[in-house]
């Protein structure tokens, strides 16, 4: 058979009675068999979402992505030769809300 996700194509389904495709939805069937599915999965997304967002108890107070990043940026910083220090803070100042929590929150 074919594969689709909650809709199958217009172009798929057979013509009704005035000769026009309908769409029809997937059966609640299928979104039982998704939740069922989700919920053995669930724990271990929590427990990454945990690891990766967790502070170090370490020299920083800070979770280990978002460290990461400013390290990559001040390697980025010295790579380019970059001097003034008031770029570098730009550069972690814009990073970290339009690039990293943006697409995190999307995601």
């Amino acid at each position: 058979g074919r594969v689709w996700h909650l809709e199958k194509d217009p172009i798929d389904n057979e013509p009704d009675g005035k000769g026009i495709s309908s769409i029809k939805t997937v059966p609640e069937v299928f979104l039982t068999r998704l939740s069922a599915t989700k919920m053995p999965l669930q724990k271990f997304v929590d427990d990454l979402f945990d690891v990766i967002f967790t502070p170090n108890q370490g020299v920083t107070n800070l979770p280990p992505c978002v460290k990461y990043l400013l390290d990559f940026l001040d390697e980025q910083a010295e790579k380019l030769n970059v001097q003034e220090p008031e770029i570098i803070h730009t550069w972690k100042n814009n990073a970290l809300p339009l690039r990293y929590w943006i697409s995190i929150l999307k995601s």
